[in-house]
């Protein structure tokens, strides 16, 4: 069984959002970026729930997932 992964890599602007069982290739694909959110080993069906759940955020809230950044208050 394969372990699957969820990433979050910078686009302009905006953040490609996707999963993958070979994150080293798919950040490869994307450009090797500096800043990139990964979680994971997952099965399949919880890392697309996830991408899902990821994909609703606002830029902000997928932003501090890359980046770390702390909420303000």
């Amino acid at each position: 069984m394969s372990s699957w992964w969820v990433y979050i890599v910078p686009e302009g602007d905006e953040f490609h959002i996707g999963v993958t069982t070979d994150p080293p290739n798919r950040l490869r694909q994307h450009g090797s970026p500096v800043s990139c959110y990964l979680k994971g080993p997952l099965v399949e069906k919880e890392a697309v729930e996830i991408q899902i759940t990821y994909r609703s955020l606002t830029i902000h809230e997928q932003r501090e997932l890359v980046f770390g950044l702390t909420k303000r208050q």
